[in-house]
């Protein structure tokens, strides 16, 4: 008599999105936590994955910079769902991320501690009194084979499964101190955004740029032909979706901007939008500030052509607008040349 097994319940979970990883790492107050989860958020390694990671591990060295070479870690096998040693980029922010983590790690700081001298049977006055405050200095000195996240201690190092309760712990308290500590619906011991979310996200989004094939071999998945393309290939490839993985090291309008290309190419390759004469940009602020149509005389000027998209994209540059209201006065002002085009330059029609 066989005896089946009742299936497991699979929940569908979103990837959480960039705007929230942000938010995570403005608001983290530990260096190690905020360096821990960007690690993560821009590498989509397991969590056990980052934590078991040494010092000889990461490849960051300015020479290897000079030399046009990608700053990379290395993760062991024996920490790897897939048993297999595999090589992660780094992109500049976490670079500058974990060489500040180093730094504040292996610090020169002063040590102070409490010393009770009392002998036993005495008052609590006589405790207070005979207690001394004893204070040294102390400047670790960094080691290849540390873990990466450990703090030096003289005792005994740091283990694993140490670090990862408390990495988790930490992690939970700044969910809860943000408004992010929303728990999963049927599971009150777990929250909806975990360490294994960050992993979804650099999945979902280097798929989204249409580099499928990439993203399974980039977070460590079996099957991939990437792993057999050359080393420089797949850097070259990093390069371009290194602006997605990147949250604090770029300006309001750069980081609208990377989502915003996107947008765009979608546009483009549905052919929405005709091709337009290219004219003034400034004429884009007069058209959504008082729809004023003189300026349409420079357009004649101008031999160009460009298409409708490009022209949404001068318009986020220069005006710090919404993707939605620049297609709406990029609307606008298309409209306008085809009225202008029909009545006084029939000539011009694309």
């Amino acid at each position: 008599m066989r005896v089946r097994l009742p299936k497991a319940v699979v929940r569908r979970k979103e990837a959480i999105s960039k705007e929230e990883i942000r938010e995570i790492l403005l608001k983290c107050s530990d260096i190690k936590l905020k360096t821990y989860v960007m690690l993560l958020a821009a590498t989509g390694m397991r969590a056990t994955e980052a934590l078991a990671l040494r010092n000889k591990d990461f490849d960051f060295d300015d020479e290897s910079s000079r030399n046009n070479r990608q700053a990379f870690i290395r993760i062991r096998g024996e920490f790897t769902k897939t048993r297999t040693d595999r090589y992660v980029f780094l992109t500049k922010e976490v670079v500058e991320q974990c060489k500040a983590w180093i730094d504040f790690k292996y610090r020169r700081r002063r040590i102070t501690k409490v010393v009770n001298n009392s002998s036993s049977g005495g008052g609590a006055e006589d405790s207070e009194s005979s207690s001394k405050a004893t204070s040294y200095w102390i400047e670790p000195k960094p080691s290849p084979d540390d873990l990466f996240f450990s703090t030096p201690r003289k005792r005994k190092k740091s283990s694993l499964g140490g670090l990862y309760v408390h990495m988790s712990k930490e992690f939970a308290k700044t969910l809860d101190r943000i408004g992010f500590g929303n728990r999963e619906d049927g599971n009150e011991r777990r929250r909806e955004i975990t360490f294994h979310s960050f992993r979804r996200f650099v999945k979902t989004t280097i798929s989204d740029l249409g580099y499928q094939d990439f993203s399974e071999c980039y977070i460590g998945h079996a099957g991939s032909t990437y792993w057999r393309k050359k080393d420089s290939e797949k850097a070259e490839l990093f390069r371009k979706i290194e602006p997605y993985l990147t949250f604090l090291d770029i300006t309001g309008l750069e980081s609208k901007g990377a989502d915003m290309e996107t947008k765009t190419k979608r546009v483009m390759e549905e052919n929405l939008y005709c091709s337009i004469p290219l004219f003034p940009l400034w004429f884009a602020g007069s058209v959504a500030s008082s729809c004023t149509v003189h300026p349409i005389r420079e357009c004649i000027r101008s031999s160009s052509i460009v298409s409708q998209p490009c022209l949404i994209t001068s318009i986020l540059r220069i005006h710090y607008i919404d993707f939605s209201v620049a297609v709406s006065v990029a609307t606008k002002s298309y409209l306008t040349i085809l009225s202008w085009k029909s009545s006084k330059c029939r000539k011009l029609v694309c």
